[in-house]
């Protein structure tokens, strides 16, 4: 009898599924929220140059949590911590109120 043992790399792949079925409710929130009422939702924070690449940093400084960075991009309109510059910002970082989040988003 032949018997089929599923490789390692399966375990992190659902792992991985998992991860993406957990962070569903909260990407499905993002779109049901408008940009103005988003932005109606938001304070400016000045860019400094320790936030460059650090949108985790700003979301520890803002909330007291790094998990948060993906809102700060999503406000901001950037892809990626690595697009996370002072250039493409404006020299301003649109930050939602926390007030906000725990209403609409968490």
């Amino acid at each position: 009898m032949i018997t089929y043992e599923a490789p390692t790399r399966i375990e992190s792949k659902n792992q991985a599924l998992d991860n993406l079925v957990e962070a569903k409710p909260f990407l499905l929130n993002q779109l049901l929220v408008t940009e103005d009422f988003l932005l109606s939702n938001c304070i400016r924070v000045d860019f400094r140059a320790k936030y460059n690449k650090r949108p985790d940093l700003v979301a520890y400084e803002q909330y007291g949590i790094m998990e948060y960075y993906q809102v700060i991009l999503f406000a901001n309109n950037i892809g990626s911590l690595f697009q996370f510059t002072q250039e493409n910002l404006n020299n301003q970082i649109l930050v939602p109120k926390l007030e906000f989040l725990q209403n609409y988003l968490i």
